[in-house]
This record gives structure tokens, C-alpha cells and sequence, in this order.
């Protein structure tokens, strides 16, 4: 399939969409900049080392970080469901 916010060939676009699309660059560079933020060092480093697709779910589902203190734990999932919900709302103005 092809992007069409970006035109790229892509065959996983859940990837696509949250790690690679060049459209979005910005949305996705916020996202990860606030996620430095809101977690420890540690749990930063760990997550942003992980392989992608570790990475996509942490982002998603954040199950991958319960370990964490409840507090962090809420804020880095309300702030992950906002703002990748932004960047697919983005992406969905390219289908129309």
C-alpha cells in the first residue's frame, strides 16, 4: 500500500503511521519528546532502545509499562491516546 499523506510504499501501516511516515514528522517527534518527560530516565532509554515493534505497543496499549508508578503510568497513557489520536486524525484528511 501506499502512503498517501507521504507516498511511500509501506506493507505494515500501523508502523508506518506512528514510526516512519515523513508527514507527521513533527506530531511523532512531540510525542516522543514529552514521552522524555514524563518517564524516568531509564524507562526512556529502554523504551526508545526496544524494537519497534515493542515500541508500537508501549504506545498503543501501554501494558509494556505498568511497572512503572501509577501516577507516570496515567499521565503517559492519556498524553500517548491524545496525541496519537491526533496524528491519525492528520493522516485520515489524506483518504478523504
Amino acid at each position: 500500500m501506499t502512503c498517501k499523506a507521504c507516498k511511500i510504499e509501506t506493507n505494515d501501516v500501523v508502523k508506518h503511521a506512528v514510526l516512519e511516515c515523513q508527514a507527521v514528522i513533527s506530531l511523532r517527534d512531540n510525542l516522543f519528546e514529552r514521552i522524555v518527560d514524563i518517564l524516568d530516565p531509564i524507562d526512556s532509554v529502554a523504551l526508545f532502545n526496544a524494537e519497534d515493534n515493542i515500541l508500537i505497543e508501549a504506545l498503543l496499549e501501554a501494558h509494556v509499562l505498568q511497572n512503572c508508578k501509577q501516577e507516570i503510568w496515567e499521565q503517559y497513557i492519556s498524553y500517548c491516546a491524545i496525541k496519537i489520536s491526533n496524528l491519525v486524525q492528520y493522516l485520515t484528511q489524506f483518504n478523504s
